[in-house]
């Protein structure tokens, strides 16, 4: 009895520190993280008393980043010495925190974890367009402001789709709940996380088309809705997201284009081990590319005269640069394992929200170094990603 007593006081503060691990990734990194090193002990106390949860945690996925952390550390202790392994580790640890969550949301209320992030991407917004200053205080820059909020956009956004395709009446009004996020986007003014929301949406309706041919009506309603997002877009940003595709004469594509084109340059020469994930090591690499290839004046000066940018905003180009042939271990791990994963189980709006998240993500690291610049976007997508799994079910 006593044995009992003590495993459900545990499961219930574990949920409770869960729920504020959760809330503390969208607002403060810094109170993350305490509350991260506290998540860690309750549940490394938990899965002592309780072993047989940890044998429910999705190998595969956890073993992919297990394995991906033990070659890392050997391979930048190769490529850029103790400081570039502690920073790898550093950022390639945080899985571990998506497990530490796992006894504790397995078993939770779902409508708990939605109605928390419905709360949490509206407060984003409304701090965002009444008090900007206040959340640039929290969050530090655009950059992260805007991938947070339209990580929890595109979770509430996909939910509400899918109650709205089990009762189109009764769950209409969830769509007030994208009201705010909406505003708060064509406020930030992003161009790729617009994109990006866009072709997350339509994956998720051919996976609703290909699930079942009655929900034909269903996305006739979802494409009705975006065409008139898209009617009342701002002018001013739909002339800047007009721009996301041209090559010449937007300075920040063709920062973009030399960034990438330099991490092609240095993969090649760098092949099997990259150059480490101390971002320190990529100026001389960038600056030589630039020096040696790059014509254009103002491009030249945009990287010669100062350390601007610490990674490639790509993160995936990141990810070979910094670590060689070892990159092709995350694509397995993003774009094979993940989806095999979801497509062989059973799903529910959950795991379907969550999925499209991780989705969105990913498309979004096509522009921005995510995983490494914005660690606390890395959190957010180890959320999601235990929360789909946790409720996916085996068929």
């Amino acid at each position: 009895m006593l044995y009992k007593d003590k495993k459900e006081n545990l499961s219930f503060l574990g949920e409770l520190i869960s729920y504020a691990y959760i809330f503390s990734a969208f607002f403060s990194s810094k109170l993350n993280m305490k509350i991260g090193y506290l998540l860690l002990i309750i549940s490394f106390i938990y899965i002592c008393i309780n072993r047989d949860v940890i044998k429910l945690v999705n190998k595969k996925i956890y073993g992919m980043f297990l394995l991906i952390l033990v070659l890392g550390c050997i391979w930048n202790y190769i490529s850029a010495g103790m400081i570039g392994m502690s920073k790898f580790i550093n950022i390639n640890s945080k899985f571990f925190y998506g497990i530490a969550m796992f006894p504790f949301l397995i078993n939770i209320k779902k409508y708990r974890f939605n109605i928390l992030i419905f709360l949490i991407v509206n407060l984003l917004s409304i701090i965002f367009l009444y008090n900007e200053s206040y959340l640039y205080t929290l969050l530090d820059d655009l950059g992260r402001i805007r991938a947070i909020l339209l990580i929890a956009w595109i979770y509430v956004l996909v939910y509400s789709f899918e109650k709205i395709s089990e009762n189109f009446k009764k769950y209409i009004f969830l769509l007030l709940a994208s009201v705010y996020p909406f505003i708060a986007l064509g406020r930030s003014g992003s161009r790729m996380g617009a994109l990006a929301l866009f072709i997350t949406i339509f994956l998720y309706i051919i996976f609703k088309i290909f699930k079942d041919k009655k929900n034909i009506k269903f996305v006739s309603i979802v494409l009705a809705i975006l065409f008139f997002t898209g009617v009342f877009l701002p002018k001013e940003y739909t002339e800047r997201l007009k721009t996301s595709f041209q090559t010449s004469q937007n300075i920040s594509n063709e920062d973009r284009i030399v960034m990438w084109k330099a991490g092609k340059h240095i993969f090649k020469e760098n092949l099997i081990f990259g150059i480490g994930t101390y971002k320190k090591n990529i100026y001389p690499h960038v600056k030589k590319y630039v020096d040696e290839n790059i014509q254009d004046e103002q491009l030249r000066q945009e990287f010669l005269n100062e350390d601007r940018f610490a990674m490639l905003h790509n993160m995936y180009v990141d990810f070979f640069v910094q670590n060689g042939i070892l990159g092709f271990l995350y694509l397995i791990l993003f774009f094979i394992l993940t989806p095999f994963i979801f497509f062989r189980y059973n799903k529910n709006n959950e795991s379907i929200s969550a999925f499209f998240t991780l989705i969105f993500y990913l498309f979004y690291g096509f522009t921005w170094s995510l995983w490494a610049s914005l660690p606390i976007s890395q959190v957010l997508f180890q959320i999601f990603l235990i929360w789909m799994l946790v409720n996916l079910k085996k068929e």
